[in-house]
């Protein structure tokens, strides 16, 4: 009865975390609602685990908790460069940072494919 309860647990923070992800547009609160999922999927491995009275569940639960430790550190710097760019959080505003060409815009060559069959590399610039 109580592991039934533990993972009853489990999917309400996993689906709090699927409808804030979906539901907000700050990248801050996306990251952190992605973490509430990982964190749910843990529970959920770690209560398997002692289901089956071996410490497999613990070791994952042990790597998920690792692969979002380094998920949120990436995400930390995406966010501050997206700041740093457009003074906003929107998610929206990930679509406008790509790059421009510089020089011919009428071939559309991408600088390694123009370095890579002798035509004079383009050179880029971030939006």
């Amino acid at each position: 009865m109580l592991l039934s309860g533990i993972n009853l647990i489990a999917v309400l923070i996993f689906a709090t975390g699927a409808v804030g992800f979906l539901v907000r547009r700050n990248v801050i609160l996306m990251v952190l609602f992605a973490e509430l999922m990982l964190q749910a999927v843990s529970l959920n491995l770690a209560s398997a685990g002692f289901l089956h009275g071996d410490y497999g569940g613990q070791v994952l639960a042990i790597l998920v908790i690792t692969v979002a430790a380094c998920e949120a550190a990436l995400a930390l710097v995406f966010a501050l460069a997206l700041y740093q760019r457009k003074s906003t959080l929107d998610i929206s505003q990930w679509s406008q940072l790509g790059e421009e060409v510089i020089g011919e815009k009428d071939k559309g060559i991408p600088y390694a494919a123009g370095a890579a069959s002798g035509e004079t590399p383009q050179i880029t610039r971030a939006l």
